[in-house]
């Protein structure tokens, strides 16, 4: 069986192979980071925030 026959085209399919399946990873890493840090930057009051201990004060 060839490299060409073991790969099964789909209709909708957004990568062509392993190397595209990594850098595609990473791109999504980075993205969910950025927005990790946007949120985690964010003004909010006290009292909705999560990561706030009850006894600290800022």
């Amino acid at each position: 069986m060839s490299e060409k026959d073991k790969h099964i085209n789909h209709e909708n399919e957004m990568v062509d192979g392993y190397d595209e399946v990594v850098e595609l990873g990473k791109e999504m890493e980075q993205i969910s980071e950025e927005n990790d840090e946007a949120k985690y930057d964010k003004e909010h009051e006290e009292a909705v925030r999560s990561d706030l201990d009850e006894n600290d004060e800022q």
